[in-house]
Protein backbone atom coordinates (compact mmCIF):
# COMPACT_ATOMS: atom_id res chain seq x y z
CA UNK A 1 0.00 0.00 0.00
CA UNK A 2 1.02 3.86 -0.49
CA UNK A 3 2.20 5.60 2.52
CA UNK A 4 -0.21 7.77 2.23
CA UNK A 5 -2.96 5.38 2.84
CA UNK A 6 -0.98 3.80 5.53
CA UNK A 7 -0.80 7.21 7.24
CA UNK A 8 -4.23 8.12 6.99
CA UNK A 9 -4.74 4.57 8.65
CA UNK A 10 -3.27 5.77 11.67
CA UNK A 11 -5.30 8.50 12.43
CA UNK A 12 -8.30 8.87 15.13
CA UNK A 13 -12.05 8.28 14.18
CA UNK A 14 -14.44 10.99 14.33
CA UNK A 15 -18.12 11.47 14.39
CA UNK A 16 -20.36 8.60 14.37
CA UNK A 17 -17.52 6.31 13.96
CA UNK A 18 -15.66 7.55 16.84
CA UNK A 19 -15.57 4.48 18.85
CA UNK A 20 -15.73 2.24 16.32
CA UNK A 21 -13.31 -0.83 15.15
CA UNK A 22 -11.45 -0.11 11.29
CA UNK A 23 -13.39 -1.89 8.88
CA UNK A 24 -16.83 -1.64 10.18
CA UNK A 25 -18.19 -0.14 7.13
CA UNK A 26 -20.89 2.16 7.86
CA UNK A 27 -23.03 4.66 5.16
CA UNK A 28 -20.46 7.99 4.22
CA UNK A 29 -17.57 5.13 5.22
CA UNK A 30 -15.20 3.85 2.28
CA UNK A 31 -13.91 0.40 1.77
CA UNK A 32 -10.42 0.35 1.91
CA UNK A 33 -9.17 -1.94 -0.62
CA UNK A 34 -5.06 -3.40 -0.70
CA UNK A 35 -5.21 -2.77 -4.47
CA UNK A 36 -3.02 -0.45 -5.61
CA UNK A 37 -3.87 3.27 -6.11
CA UNK A 38 -3.26 4.81 -9.61
CA UNK A 39 -2.79 8.56 -9.13
CA UNK A 40 -3.27 10.22 -12.72
CA UNK A 41 -0.41 12.23 -13.95
CA UNK A 42 -2.71 14.89 -15.76
CA UNK A 43 0.77 16.49 -17.54
CA UNK A 44 2.06 13.36 -18.44
CA UNK A 45 -1.20 12.16 -20.15
CA UNK A 46 -1.50 15.93 -21.68
CA UNK A 47 1.96 16.03 -23.51
CA UNK A 48 1.53 12.18 -24.28
CA UNK A 49 -1.97 14.02 -26.30
CA UNK A 50 -0.20 16.12 -27.91
CA UNK A 51 3.01 14.11 -29.06
CA UNK A 52 0.25 12.03 -30.92
CA UNK A 53 -1.48 14.49 -32.34
CA UNK A 54 1.82 15.87 -33.51
CA UNK A 55 2.69 13.03 -34.86
CA UNK A 56 -0.51 12.51 -36.53
CA UNK A 57 -0.08 16.18 -37.88
CA UNK A 58 3.30 15.60 -39.52
CA UNK A 59 2.32 12.44 -41.19
CA UNK A 60 -0.92 14.25 -42.60
CA UNK A 61 1.49 16.90 -44.08
CA UNK A 62 4.30 14.72 -45.31
CA UNK A 63 1.52 12.54 -47.37
CA UNK A 64 0.22 15.93 -48.34
CA UNK A 65 3.38 16.82 -49.20
CA UNK A 66 4.03 13.94 -51.27
CA UNK A 67 0.81 13.59 -53.10
CA UNK A 68 1.10 17.20 -54.10
CA UNK A 69 4.73 16.19 -55.51
CA UNK A 70 3.68 13.31 -57.77
CA UNK A 71 0.52 15.63 -59.06
CA UNK A 72 3.41 18.48 -59.88
CA UNK A 73 5.67 15.65 -61.67
CA UNK A 74 2.49 14.19 -63.74
CA UNK A 75 1.57 17.43 -64.91
CA UNK A 76 4.91 18.32 -66.06
CA UNK A 77 4.74 14.99 -68.05
CA UNK A 78 1.68 15.78 -69.22
CA UNK A 79 3.37 19.25 -70.39
CA UNK A 80 6.57 17.47 -71.77
CA UNK A 81 4.02 14.74 -73.74
CA UNK A 82 2.02 17.35 -75.11
CA UNK A 83 4.76 19.51 -75.84
CA UNK A 84 6.67 16.57 -78.21
CA UNK A 85 3.39 15.51 -80.08
CA UNK A 86 2.92 19.48 -81.01
CA UNK A 87 6.15 19.42 -82.23
CA UNK A 88 6.03 16.13 -84.23
CA UNK A 89 2.60 17.60 -85.52
CA UNK A 90 4.83 20.39 -86.54
CA UNK A 91 7.33 18.04 -88.44
CA UNK A 92 4.63 16.10 -89.91
CA UNK A 93 3.21 19.22 -91.91
CA UNK A 94 6.90 20.27 -92.87
CA UNK A 95 7.54 19.61 -96.35
CA UNK A 96 9.82 16.45 -96.88
CA UNK A 97 13.39 17.32 -98.21
CA UNK A 98 14.60 14.76 -100.65
CA UNK A 99 18.32 14.14 -100.70
CA UNK A 100 20.05 14.25 -103.65
CA UNK A 101 19.73 10.48 -105.48
CA UNK A 102 22.21 10.83 -107.57
CA UNK A 103 24.54 8.18 -106.05
CA UNK A 104 22.08 6.34 -104.21
CA UNK A 105 20.22 2.63 -104.55
CA UNK A 106 18.04 0.66 -102.74
CA UNK A 107 18.54 -2.81 -101.96
CA UNK A 108 16.01 -5.30 -100.60
CA UNK A 109 15.97 -9.21 -100.26
CA UNK A 110 19.49 -9.11 -98.24
CA UNK A 111 20.10 -11.47 -95.21
CA UNK A 112 18.58 -10.04 -92.65
CA UNK A 113 21.29 -10.54 -90.13
CA UNK A 114 23.32 -7.99 -92.38
CA UNK A 115 24.12 -4.90 -90.34
CA UNK A 116 24.75 -1.03 -92.35
CA UNK A 117 29.03 -2.28 -92.24
CA UNK A 118 28.17 -5.77 -93.48
CA UNK A 119 26.13 -4.46 -96.42
CA UNK A 120 29.03 -1.46 -96.73
CA UNK A 121 31.91 -3.98 -97.07
CA UNK A 122 29.52 -5.84 -99.46
CA UNK A 123 29.03 -2.82 -101.87
CA UNK A 124 32.25 -1.53 -101.60
CA UNK A 125 33.16 -3.38 -104.17
CA UNK A 126 31.48 -1.63 -106.27
CA UNK A 127 33.18 1.59 -105.29
CA UNK A 128 33.40 4.26 -102.13
CA UNK A 129 30.30 3.82 -100.28
CA UNK A 130 29.69 7.04 -97.96
CA UNK A 131 26.60 5.68 -96.05
CA UNK A 132 24.55 2.63 -95.46
CA UNK A 133 20.90 3.48 -93.90
CA UNK A 134 18.58 0.14 -92.74
CA UNK A 135 15.08 1.53 -91.85
CA UNK A 136 13.87 -2.34 -91.46
CA UNK A 137 15.16 -5.76 -92.07
CA UNK A 138 13.95 -5.47 -95.41
CA UNK A 139 15.63 -2.36 -97.19
CA UNK A 140 19.05 -0.60 -97.50
CA UNK A 141 19.69 2.94 -99.15
CA UNK A 142 23.21 2.70 -99.90
CA UNK A 143 25.05 5.93 -100.82
CA UNK A 144 27.90 6.00 -102.97
CA UNK A 145 30.55 8.46 -103.17
CA UNK A 146 29.82 9.15 -107.22
CA UNK A 147 27.09 8.28 -109.18
CA UNK A 148 28.82 5.53 -111.60
CA UNK A 149 29.46 3.44 -108.67
CA UNK A 150 25.44 3.07 -108.33
CA UNK A 151 24.92 1.66 -112.10
CA UNK A 152 28.35 -0.55 -111.42
CA UNK A 153 26.75 -1.80 -108.67
CA UNK A 154 23.42 -2.70 -110.28
CA UNK A 155 24.79 -4.53 -112.69
CA UNK A 156 27.25 -6.39 -109.96
CA UNK A 157 24.13 -7.80 -107.33
CA UNK A 158 20.90 -7.20 -109.06
CA UNK A 159 19.17 -10.63 -108.58
CA UNK A 160 22.60 -12.27 -107.74
CA UNK A 161 22.80 -14.83 -104.88
CA UNK A 162 24.29 -13.59 -101.71
CA UNK A 163 24.04 -15.94 -98.47
CA UNK A 164 21.45 -17.84 -99.41
CA UNK A 165 19.48 -14.29 -100.60
CA UNK A 166 18.43 -13.08 -103.99
CA UNK A 167 19.61 -9.11 -103.83
CA UNK A 168 16.94 -6.72 -105.34
CA UNK A 169 19.04 -3.84 -106.31
CA UNK A 170 16.83 -0.22 -107.38
CA UNK A 171 18.68 2.70 -109.07
CA UNK A 172 17.09 6.00 -107.60
CA UNK A 173 16.21 8.49 -109.74
CA UNK A 174 16.68 12.73 -108.98
CA UNK A 175 12.69 12.95 -109.01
Amino acid sequence: MLPQVIERMKWKKFGKVAGQERGVLEPGIVEINSEEVHIIDRKRDVEQDLGDKLRVTINNRKLQLLKEMKEKREKENREKLAAYTSSNAKQANRPIRRRNNDCTIKVNGFNPNYTAKKLGEIFGQAGDVTRVVIPNKNLAFITFAQSVYKYDAYEMFNDKAKDGCILQVTLLDNN
